[in-house]
């Protein structure tokens, strides 16, 4: 039905924030922004005014049926949604810090001998 809709070309009435579309199909506001809870409430109540107006354009169309969302009222539950395994990813992320990050600091350790000066406070 919606798209449709979007055929119809009442895509305008269909409005929903880009911002909050991308947070809703990625939900993780903490790699983002330092005030991801702050993030994750925005972006409740903009996706929330999205479907209110969905479901006006859709009820002005003709469509009187309800249109069935995921649950996404927790980032756990918008993560499983998504098939976003978090506790891979993190398990990942500790290994890549053991492994790879190590090497890194030993090659900007020898970078940094080359460097004039070793410290800005003598």
């Amino acid at each position: 039905m919606v798209q449709k809709i979007l055929h119809r070309g009442n895509a305008e009435k269909l409005t929903l924030d880009q911002d909050a579309w991308m947070l809703y199909k990625f939900p993780n506001p903490e790699l983002q922004c330092p005030q991801g809870e702050d993030k994750l409430e925005e972006l409740l109540v903009r996706v929330q005014e999205g479907r209110i107006r969905l479901s006006r354009l859709l009820f002005s169309l003709g469509q009187t049926e309800g249109v069935a969302y995921p649950d996404i009222a927790t980032k756990a539950k918008a993560q499983a949604y998504i098939g976003l395994d978090a506790e891979t990813l993190r398990h990942e992320k500790k290994i890549f810090q053991r492994t790879v990050v190590p090497g890194w600091d030993e090659i900007a350790a020898e970078r940094e001998k080359t460097y004039p000066v070793s410290s800005l406070f003598k």
